[in-house]
C-alpha cells in the first residue's frame, strides 16, 4: 500500500491548484459545523463526487477540521501521486489482504491521535441513491479504537442561480457507538448518514443558509 507523506511544501503547492480549480467550477462551498470538532476524529462521509477528496482538503486549509489523512483508491494515487504527500493513502478494494492492511494502518493513525477520513461507501455512488450502503471498515476502526469520536460528514452538490456549480458540507455531531458491534454498528453508522444527508438535502432544497458559512 501507499502510505501518506505529509509536506507542507507539497499541501501548498496543491493548495494553489486546488484552489484555481474550485473556484473555476463553484460558486460557493457553504458549511455548517454541528459543534466544535475534537484535535483527533474518525470522519466518514458520503461519496458521490470525484471532488469529495478535494473538498476535505479545502476544509483542512480553511481550518475547518484538524489535519487529515485520507484513504483513497490505490487506482487514484498512481494516477496522481502528490495525493500521498498530501496526507492520502492507498486502499486496494479488490484484496481483502490489502483492505485489512489499510485498515491497520489507519488505526494506527488514530492511535497516534491523528484524524483520519475515509468513505464507508468504498466508490462513488449517486448522490440520490438510496439506502446509503456501508462497507465494514468505519465499524472496524471504531471498535478497535472506541475513544476515538466518529464524525459524520456528508456532502451534498447543487446547481441553482449560477452557472457554476455549489456544495454544501454538514459536520455533524460525534455518534454514539456504545454498546454495539461491528454489524449493527455499520447500520448504525448508514441510518445516522441517511438523516443527515436527507437534512442536509432539504436545506438546499428550502435555501436554509442561516447556519452556513461559505469556505470558498
Amino acid at each position: 500500500m501507499f502510505e501518506a507523506k505529509k509536506s507542507k511544501v507539497a499541501a501548498w503547492m496543491f493548495h494553489l491548484v486546488q484552489q484555481r480549480l474550485l473556484t473555476r467550477y463553484f460558486h460557493k462551498i457553504w458549511l455548517a459545523i454541528e459543534e466544535p470538532l475534537p484535535k483527533n476524529a474518525l470522519f466518514i462521509a458520503n461519496h458521490s463526487s470525484w471532488w469529495d477528496g478535494l473538498i476535505f482538503f479545502q476544509l483542512e486549509k480553511r481550518q475547518k477540521v484538524p489535519p487529515i489523512y485520507m484513504m483513497t483508491h490505490e487506482d487514484g494515487i498512481k494516477q496522481v501521486p502528490i495525493f500521498k504527500w498530501i496526507g492520502a493513502f492507498s486502499v486496494n478494494p479488490h484484496s481483502a489482504k490489502h483492505v485489512m492492511q489499510s485498515l491497520r494502518y489507519a488505526q494506527m493513525l488514530l492511535n497516534e491521535e491523528k484524524s483520519v477520513a475515509l468513505f464507508p461507501q468504498g466508490a462513488e455512488v449517486h448522490l440520490e441513491a438510496r439506502p446509503l450502503q456501508f462497507q465494514k471498515g468505519a465499524a472496524f476502526l471504531a471498535g478497535k479504537s472506541p475513544r476515538i469520536p466518529v464524525i459524520p460528514v456528508t456532502i451534498y452538490y447543487t446547481f441553482r442561480h449560477m452557472m457554476k456549480g455549489e456544495v454544501w458540507i454538514s459536520i455533524g455531531g460525534p455518534i454514539e457507538i456504545e454498546g454495539k458491534n461491528n454489524e449493527n454498528l455499520t447500520q448504525h453508522f448508514e441510518e445516522i448518514m441517511t438523516a443527515q444527508l436527507n437534512s442536509l438535502k432539504q436545506d438546499v432544497v428550502t435555501n436554509h443558509y442561516e447556519k452556513y458559512i461559505n469556505i470558498l
